[in-house]
């Protein structure tokens, strides 16, 4: 498998677990007090920062063309 494939499996995997703990929110919200649904956000917030920068943004510097379509500004 080269690099490009490996970075492009990556990618996918780190959007689509995106979309999951973003969901993931948008199902607690109004099961949580805010109190608590901001300590989860924060997880979350932390987890989607590093997949974006560590991972999306890190093998899109190496393979451009690989950058997620709704990261293009």
């Amino acid at each position: 498998m080269s690099n490009k494939v490996a970075a492009e499996k990556l990618i996918a995997i780190l959007v689509r677990q995106g979309a999951e703990l973003d969901s993931y929110l948008l199902d607690i919200r109004s099961g949580c007090s805010e109190s608590d649904f901001d300590k989860y956000r924060k997880i979350v917030g932390t987890i989607m920062g590093s997949m974006l920068l560590d991972g999306i943004n890190f093998l899109s510097d190496e393979f451009p063309d690989l950058k997620p379509k709704a990261l293009i500004s």
